[in-house]
């Protein structure tokens, strides 16, 4: 896979409360493809392709919830 299209690689996230996430993957997920361990493919099979955004806000979440 090209390096043009990893760059501008999107995910869509839904979710059980009906929010939908689009945006692009993060960028571990984008180094992974990049180096070729895992395709696209592979890794959202695995469940582990969300958006960058989701993972923020669900990191910003949990940190809410610790304090």
């Amino acid at each position: 896979m090209n390096r043009a299209f990893v760059r501008r690689l999107q995910v869509v996230n839904y979710s059980v409360d009906g929010a939908t996430t689009i945006g692009p993957i993060e960028d571990a997920m984008r180094q992974t493809i990049r180096d070729k361990p895992y395709t696209a493919g592979e890794i959202l099979r695995l469940g582990q392709m969300v958006p960058a955004e989701k993972v923020r806000r669900d990191a910003q979440r949990q940190l809410r919830i610790l304090d």
